[in-house]
Parts: structure tokens; sequence; C-alpha cells
């Protein structure tokens, strides 16, 4: 099954996280790879009752050259473009209502000049 492909633009709401991991596969390979992962807040208009923002967040994941390459010039607030594959996982929250969250993994990351997307770091 083929995962969904996505584009979006928005900004980071915190500065990412840095992981590098060592993994052995069953043949006995071991791979070492590194890994960052942050949200991207994804504004999709206003509530036309009570004049706030709408928004979406999507939690994204980049992989080793995507991660080296982008892991010191990213930051919160950054106005980001990412291209992946999503999966959307749902989840009960403590009120028992049913919660979803949109992981992306990244196969694209380009940084927007700041002055282009101000409009969606509302």
């Amino acid at each position: 099954m083929n995962k969904p492909e996505v584009r979006f633009t928005g900004h980071l709401i915190r500065d990412p996280e840095f992981f590098e991991k060592t993994t052995t596969t069953s043949e006995g390979a071991v791979r070492h790879f590194s890994m960052i992962k942050f949200t991207v807040c994804v504004t999709t208009g206003r509530d036309r009752l009570t004049g706030k923002s709408l928004a979406n967040f999507f939690d994204v994941k980049a992989e080793d050259e995507l991660c080296e390459k982008y892991r010191t010039q990213l930051n919160k607030g950054s106005v980001v473009t990412v291209a992946g594959t999503q999966i959307i996982k749902g989840e009960m929250n403590e009120d028992g209502v049913q919660k979803y969250r949109v992981k992306v993994t990244a196969s694209d990351i380009e940084i927007m000049p700041r002055n282009e997307g101000e409009a969606d770091a509302e």
C-alpha cells in the first residue's frame, strides 16, 4: 500500500529535536542514522463566528541527508515547505475524544524567506 504524498508550507512551533541512532538488521548489519523531528503549523483560515485562526499541525521527521542539511538551520518560527509521505494516526485523548495526528516523513524541505510566510505564522 502506497502512502499518500503531501506538500505544505507553514512554520515550526518549536525548535527541532535531533536524534542519532544505531540499529542492527536481522542479518547483523549495523546502520547509523540521524533524524530531526519538528511540528509545522499550517494556518487554514479563520473561524467565521469567533475570528480565531484555524490551523492544522504536521509532525515531521527528516532523516540522514535532510537531517544533516537542515538540523542547524531550522528553529522555532522558521517558515518551511515540506514534501513527503503521510500517515494519519488516531488516538483517544483523556476526555475520550478521538484526535488525529498527521505524521510526515520528509523527502524534501525548503526554507522560505520569513516575510513570505508571516501570514502563516500568526
